[in-house]
C-alpha cells in the first residue's frame, strides 16, 4: 500500500493517456468519415452537374443535327460530331460516377439508357438523311422517329436531381454531425484530460513531499545515529579513564597501603613481635577498603540484583544512590515481583539510569518521583521532576542523543519511550513494556 501511494500519480497519468488513446481513435474514426463523406459530396456534386451538362450536350447535338438537315451545312455536321463525341465521353464518365456513388440505381440506369437511345436515334436520322439523298423531305426526316427517348431522359433528370439534391443535404448533414462529434470530442478529451493531469500533478507533487519527508528523516536518523555512535564511542573511553582512574585511586592505594602495612609488620616482627597485630589489623582494613571499591565499580557497571531479584530492587538501590550523591529528593514506589526479562529489566534500568543521569546534568531539579506501576500485561514506569524543563523543539534535535537513545532501547525491546516536558515544568518520562509471562518471584 506504501507502494501504492507513492506511485498514485500514475493512476490518473494513464487515465489521461487512455483518454487521449480514445479521444485520438475516436477522432481517427470521425477524420475518416468525414473524408469519406467529403469525397461523397464532391461525387454527388460532379454527377449533378455532369448530368445538367449531359443535358445541354444533349441538346445542342440535337440543334446541330436538325440543323445540318435543314441547311446541308458541313460546319453543322462538323458541330454535331465534336458535340457527340463529348456527349459520349461525359457520358462514359458520368456512368462511372454514378457507379461508384449509386451502384445499382434504376433511376440512374434509365437516364443513361435514355441518352444511348437518343444518341442512337440522332445518328440514324443523319443516315436516314444520307440515305435518301438531296431530294429527300427533310420534314419527314425530323419526323421520324419518335423522339420519346429524349422525353424519358427530361423525366429520368428531373427524378435524379432531386435524389442528388436530397443525397446532398443528407451528406452535408452527416459532415456537419462529425464536425460537431469531433468539437465535442476535443473539449470533452482536453478538460478530462486536463483533469486527470491535474490529479497526477498533485498526486506527484504530494508523492515527492512524502519523499522528501521520508528523504529527510533517513538523514536526520543517519544524523542522530553517526551522533549516537560517537557519543557512544566517547562514553565507552571516558568510561574506561573513570574505571582506570578508581583502580588507580582508590583500589589501588588500598592494595598499596596494604602492602606497605604488610612490609611493615615483616621488619616489626623481628624487633617488636607485639607490633606485628596492629599492622596486620591495618593491612585487613585497606584489603576491606579495596574489596568494597570492587564491589562499588562492578555493582554500577551492572547490578548484581537485577539478575537475582527483579527489577524493583536495584531501581530502588539506584533511586537512593541517587539521591545522596544529588542532594535531592527522591520519592519511589514500584509494584513489587515484576519480571520484564532479562532483556526487559535491563533496558529499563539503563533508561531511568539515563534519566537520571539527565536530571543531575540539565535539571537542576529539588524533586524527583518515580512510578512503577503494572497496566493489565504492560510494565509502566514514570519518572517525573521539577527542573527547568526544555520546549519540544529539543524532542526533535539530533544532538538530544540521550532522548533518543531512550526511545530506541525501548522500541527494540518491544516497548516505547513517552518524553513529555515544558520550559519551567519540568520532564516526564513514561517507559512502557511488556511484562514476561513468567513473573519471578522476589524473596521474603
Amino acid at each position: 500500500m506504501a507502494r501504492l501511494g507513492r506511485f498514485a500519480y500514475m493512476l490518473p497519468l494513464l487515465g489521461a493517456l487512455v483518454v487521449c488513446a480514445f479521444v485520438l481513435s475516436e477522432l481517427s474514426v470521425s477524420y475518416a468519415e468525414t473524408k469519406t463523406g467529403q469525397k461523397r459530396l464532391q461525387l454527388c456534386s460532379r454527377l449533378r452537374d455532369g448530368i445538367f451538362d449531359l443535358y445541354q450536350q444533349l441538346n445542342a447535338s440535337e440543334r446541330f443535327n436538325s440543323s445540318y438537315i435543314l441547311t446541308r451545312s458541313p460546319e453543322y455536321l462538323s458541330e454535331y460530331r465534336r458535340s457527340m463525341d463529348a456527349t459520349l465521353k461525359s457520358l462514359k464518365a458520368e456512368m462511372a460516377i454514378a457507379e461508384e456513388l449509386l451502384p445499382g440505381d434504376l433511376v440512374m440506369a434509365n437516364l443513361f439508357r435514355a441518352v444511348r437511345k437518343r444518341v442512337a436515334e440522332l445518328d440514324r436520322r443523319i443516315e436516314e438523311y444520307h440515305q435518301l439523298g438531296p431530294a429527300s423531305d427533310r420534314q419527314l426526316v425530323l419526323r421520324s422517329p419518335p423522339t420519346q427517348y429524349m422525353g424519358r431522359f427530361r423525366l429520368c433528370h428531373r427524378t435524379a436531381n432531386a435524389n442528388l439534391r436530397e443525397m446532398d443535404n443528407a451528406i452535408s448533414g452527416s459532415l456537419v454531425s462529425a464536425l460537431e462529434r469531433r468539437g465535442f470530442l476535443l473539449i470533452l478529451g482536453a478538460v478530462v484530460s486536463a483533469l486527470l493531469l491535474s490529479l497526477a500533478f498533485f498526486q506527484l507533487n504530494a508523492s515527492l513531499g512524502q519523499s522528501r519527508k521520508l528523504l529527510a528523516d533517513v538523514q536526520l536518523a543517519e544524523q542522530r545515529y553517526q551522533l549516537l555512535a560517537n557519543r557512544v564511542q566517547d562514553n565507552r573511553e571516558e568510561e574506561k579513564a573513570r574505571l582506570a582512574r578508581r583502580v588507580h585511586d582508590e583500589l589501588g592505594q588500598s592494595l598499596t597501603a596494604a602492602k606497605i602495612d604488610l612490609a611493615m609488620a615483616l621488619r616489626i616482627a623481628e624487633s617488636n613481635p607485639a607490633g606485628v597485630n596492629r599492622q596486620i589489623r591495618r593491612a585487613m582494613e585497606s584489603l576491606d577498603s579495596a574489596v568494597r571499591d570492587v564491589r562499588r565499580v562492578s555493582t554500577e557497571l551492572r547490578p548484581g540484583i537485577l539478575d537475582q531479584m527483579g527489577l524493583e530492587p536495584p531501581l530502588e538501590w539506584m533511586m537512593q544512590e541517587f539521591g545522596q550523591r544529588m542532594a535531592i529528593v527522591v520519592d519511589f514506589q514500584c509494584s513489587p515481583g515484576v519480571s520484564l526479562g532479562d532483556k526487559g529489566d535491563i533496558v529499563v534500568f539503563r533508561i531511568a539510569q539515563e534519566a537520571l543521569t539527565n536530571i543531575a546534568r540539565h535539571a537542576q531539579a529539588s524533586r524527583v518521583t518515580i512510578r512503577g506501576t503494572v497496566d493489565t500485561s504492560w510494565f509502566v514506569l514514570t519518572i517525573r521532576d521539577d527542573g527547568v524543563g526544555f520546549g519540544p523543539e529539543k524532542l526533535n534535535d539530533p544532538h538530544s542523543i540521550g532522548l533518543f537513545g531512550m526511545r530506541d532501547r525501548a522500541e527494540a525491546a518491544g516497548g516505547s519511550t513517552e518524553i513529555h516536558s515544558q520550559v519551567g515544568n519540568g520532564v516526564l518520562v513514561s517507559v512502557r513494556m511488556p511484562i514476561a509471562a513468567e513473573s519471578r518471584s522476589v524473596p521474603a
